[in-house]
């Protein structure tokens, strides 16, 4: 019985590390896409609805759309659907 009880939690702790360590590289990862000098958009695959925006892609955005339409910067501008959380230009 207390065989299967170490068994169980080194199974946790392992679980525990690799799921901190997932976290880690995506937050390495989302920080690269926000800094990168290059504009970079990712869509959702299912629906090709753009997802996320990085500092770039929304400066790009904004300087391509015509003053008449560009939204205040309290507006929404994510199409319908896309996922909460998402940022848009």
């Amino acid at each position: 019985m207390l065989a299967l009880f170490a068994v169980q939690a080194a199974s946790a702790i392992a679980n525990a590390r690799t799921h901190r360590a997932e976290q880690r590289a995506r937050a390495d990862l989302e920080a690269l896409i926000e800094t990168s000098p290059v504009g970079v958009v990712l869509f959702d695959a299912k629906n090709g609805l753009p997802v996320s925006f990085n500092r770039e892609a929304r400066r790009i955005v904004e300087t391509l759309r015509p003053r008449a339409i560009r939204p205040s910067s309290s507006s929404k501008c994510c199409p319908a659907g896309a996922s909460t959380g998402a940022r848009c230009p």
